[in-house]
């Protein structure tokens, strides 16, 4: 996943990925779930959590 901390802060770029790269067909409008926009540590830990579990896999540090 990309994860974006400060959601205040990325929110623009993340418009702008979702307005205009996906609408040009530049990505998919598909891998836009890969990016998450969150505001707390926390967050970021589900979010990698659940990734690991999802995929069976371990982290490597």
């Amino acid at each position: 996943p990309i994860i974006l901390v400060g959601r205040a802060y990325w929110q623009g770029l993340y418009d702008w990925i979702k307005n205009t790269m996906a609408q040009e067909r530049n990505i998919s409008p598909d891998d836009l779930h890969l990016i998450e926009l969150v505001d707390t540590e926390d967050e970021v830990a589900q979010i990698l959590t659940n990734f690991y579990d999802q995929f069976a896999i371990s982290p490597n540090f």
